[in-house]
């Protein structure tokens, strides 16, 4: 099967899948197949029959939905009018990248393969599931190496040609250029003229207000962000991208890496890298590429160790690193914690044996991703506005080596005092309100506790309006928040209660767990108050959970399930298990 042609494409939100589809097409290169390389988004699906052997690496997101980049491609497979013949001539596999704290764990990659099947297509090889709660670029790499071994063994052309791995360093060239021609570089500021992609805009911050008193160690922001003229269209519920900046100090770190003297040169790189920045929006100078384009401070991969053994010249370095990549889970974590824990410390462990240049760098520095935040605001109440409310990420290495957030803290330096643009766009999504007459007599309950309040300002204000409206019936609105103490972190508490006083808000339960010695949960004042979510899910009403997926929301699931069985017995299971196909149970969880 070695002697077969491959098309390799990959769908993806964060840049993992396309790192995953790029590895696999490198091994099969080095093994002389001949194999192409496609972003689900550029290609056109019409060719599908036209595919002998195809694989598909494809991420879940949200709610089962397909990544940004594979929403055409997913809806082209989905057409009704496709023959069930129409991809007979294909053979395929999939690999899934998932999470399975999710309910919908790898949904998309198994509907793809659900319909493939629908329309005729051969699976050649077994389809493959990464889990992201535990250790999914493991779960790729074993999968990679069970199909290279596959297709080994099913080889049946022996005259077939398989070239062996060189350690010839190719560098990636790159060109200073002398001349200032007219840079298409991604700056953030408002005269750019360049847009990173046609639904990216650059958005000032309006204000940066803290939300934690000064008796909490911890920070939360609300911060404010002008959309006017800039053609942005959101709901409560949605979701904002937002592409950070490397900091001024990491930036500087990197100069040092490749003895940059000048970063304000203009160059060019004369090849495609990986990094999908530098690919479309060249020439620009090197202080742009590094502080708009790399990703400098995600954990490494193994994947990104691999590539740079070409590199070192120290072969002890190499032998440590390919041992490095076929390490256990808990042994991987160890040398994130104990030597590199962010990809620029990776480059600066190795720096003494590494032969790299510029181009090399960018050649092997991943691109930069948008960080995703739950809209804190409704369109009704602020059309030229959207909000967002974060906690400012900080956390320790075992060594007691601190780390802050990239985009929290990239976002909270900045104040309307400092004229600052912002690249955003808008990802929509499933987790709204219902339309004004699904509504109409219907109780809903949200579920937030710390910043998984954030949708459900949105909400508020959205309702708050709503009621206004002539003939509206809108059934009891419940909110359940908590916080660990009152005069610490109760966030954003006088629009709570402002909410409730005017009767926005029919029921206010807020838990704050640190207050006493045992702690107390939403969890706690739902078992409390389960008359209330009894009735409101018996007679067709909406639950909406939003903040953590792995301990929260998975609590306050099981505890509506308890009470359902409590106070309906096997019909309120029943009612329970039909909540999500009725989606009538929402979740924004991360």
């Amino acid at each position: 099967m070695l002697d077969k042609k491959f098309s390799i494409f990959f769908g993806t939100q964060t840049g993992t899948a396309e790192e995953f589809a790029e590895d696999l097409t490198n091994s099969l290169k080095e093994l002389g197949v001949k194999c192409s390389l496609h972003d689900l988004e550029d290609y056109d699906p019409k060719h599908l029959p036209s595919e002998e052997y195809t694989i598909f690496i494809i991420s879940t997101y949200g709610e089962g939905e397909p990544p940004d980049n594979a929403i055409d491609f997913y809806n082209y497979i989905h057409d009704d009018d496709h023959p069930k013949t129409y991809l007979s001539s294909m053979n395929y596999t999939v690999f899934g990248l998932g999470d399975s704290t999710y309910e919908t764990f790898n949904y998309c990659a198994r509907n793809v393969k659900k319909k493939f099947d629908e329309l005729g297509a051969r699976l050649f090889f077994k389809i493959g599931y990464g889990d992201d709660d535990d250790d999914i670029e493991s779960d790729f790499l074993s999968w990679k190496t069970n199909l290279i071994e596959f297709l080994k063994s099913s080889q049946t052309n022996t005259s077939t040609k398989t070239t062996k791995k060189t350690t010839t360093i190719k560098h990636i060239e790159y060109e200073f250029l002398e001349t200032n021609p007219e840079k298409k570089a991604f700056r953030q500021d408002n005269n750019t003229s360049i847009q990173l992609e046609h639904k990216i805009k650059f958005s000032k911050i309006i204000s940066s207000q803290e939300l934690h008193t000064k008796k909490s160690k911890r920070s939360a922001k609300l911060v404010k962000f002008d959309i006017s003229n800039l053609g942005l269209n959101y709901n409560a519920g949605d979701h904002i991208g937002i592409y950070p900046e490397n900091s001024i100090e990491n930036v500087k770190r990197v100069y040092k890496l490749l003895k940059i003297e000048n970063p304000d040169q203009v160059f060019i790189l004369k090849e495609k890298t990986k990094n999908s920045f530098l690919t479309k929006y060249q020439p620009c100078t090197i202080k742009e590429a590094i502080s708009n384009y790399c990703d400098l401070t995600s954990p490494p991969t193994r994947i990104l160790l691999s590539s740079l053994i070409p590199y070192i010249t120290n072969q002890d370095l190499t032998k440590y690193i390919s041992s490095l990549t076929n390490l256990e889970k808990n042994e991987f974590q160890d040398f994130l914690q104990n030597k590199a824990h962010t990809i620029l410390e990776t480059f600066e462990f190795f720096s003494e044996s590494l032969n790299i240049d510029l181009g090399d760098f960018f050649g092997l520095c991943p691109s930069q991703t948008p960080r995703f935040y739950s809209i804190a605001s409704s369109p009704l109440e602020t059309p030229n506005e959207i909000h967002i409310v974060f906690i400012n990420s900080v956390w320790y290495t075992n060594q007691k080596k601190k780390y802050l957030g990239l985009c929290t803290s990239f976002i909270s330096q900045f104040s309307n005092k400092d004229d600052k643009y912002v690249p955003v766009f808008i990802r929509h999504s499933e987790f709204r309100l219902p339309n004004k007459n699904q509504i109409q007599n219907k109780s809903i309950i949200m579920v937030g506790p710390g910043t998984g309040f954030a949708p459900f300002r949105g909400f508020i204000q959205e309702l708050a309006i709503r009621k206004k409206e002539k003939n509206s019936q809108i059934g009891n609105i419940t909110l359940f928040f908590g916080c660990r103490n009152r005069e610490e972190d109760f966030i954003l508490q006088d629009e709570m209660q402002n909410a409730k006083e005017t009767g926005i808000l029919d029921n206010l339960f807020v838990s704050f767990s640190r207050e006493q010695k045992e702690k107390i949960y939403v969890q706690n004042k739902m078992l409390e108050n389960k008359q209330i979510i009894w009735n409101c899910i018996r007679n067709n009403g909406y639950f909406y959970i939003c903040g953590d997926a792995k301990k929260m929301a998975k609590g306050v699931i099981n505890t509506l399930f308890s009470i359902c069985s409590e106070m309906g017995g096997e019909k309120g299971e029943q009612l329970f298990y039909s909540l999500k196909n009725n989606k009538r149970l929402l979740e924004d969880v991360w």
